[in-house]
C-alpha cells in the first residue's frame, strides 16, 4: 500500500524517495505526518505543503519558530512566509486538481493534453527544484 511506502521511506530517512511519493500522490495520514516531525524533516516541508498538507505546514512552521536554533535559515524564512501570508490562487488551483486526479495522479496526469510546464507544477514539481524553499510570492 502506499501508506506502507511512504511511512518505511520517512523512518529510514530516504527524502528523496518521500518526496517522489508525496508528488505522486501519496496520501499522508498523521503519522506519517508525525514521522516528519519527529525527524525534523524540514527539507520535506516545501513538498508537503506544495501537496496540500496546509494546516501540518502551518503547524510545523509554529514549531520551527519556537525552536529556530535547530532549523537553517533559509527554511525558518519559509516557514516565516508560510505563517505570514495566505497561499496563492495558483497553489490553490493545483491542490484542487490534485484532488480530482486522486488516485493514480501520474497516471491521469499523463493523459490530459497540458504543456510540461503546467503537469510538474500540478505534481508539485516547482517544490522539487532549486531553490530549496520555494519564494512565496509565486
Amino acid at each position: 500500500s502506499n501508506a506502507a511506502a511512504i511511512h518505511k521511506s520517512l523512518f529510514c530517512g530516504f527524502h528523496e524517495i518521500s518526496k517522489l511519493l508525496i508528488q505522486c500522490g501519496c496520501t499522508l495520514n498523521n503519522a506519517a505526518l508525525h514521522l516528519v516531525l519527529s525527524s525534523k524533516s524540514w527539507d520535506l516541508m516545501p513538498v508537503i505543503h506544495g501537496a496540500g498538507y496546509h494546516y501540518f505546514s502551518r503547524t510545523v512552521a509554529v514549531q520551527m519558530v519556537k525552536n529556530e536554533q535547530e532549523v537553517d535559515l533559509e527554511m525558518f524564512d519559509w516557514a516565516v512566509g508560510i505563517l505570514s501570508s495566505p497561499a496563492s490562487l495558483q497553489h490553490h488551483c493545483r491542490i484542487a486538481i490534485r484532488r480530482c486526479l486522486h488516485p493514480n495522479i501520474l497516471e491521469k496526469i499523463s493523459k490530459l493534453k497540458l504543456p510540461t510546464v503546467i503537469k510538474d507544477f500540478i505534481l508539485v514539481g516547482p517544490c522539487l527544484a532549486q531553490p530549496k524553499y520555494p519564494s512565496r510570492n509565486k
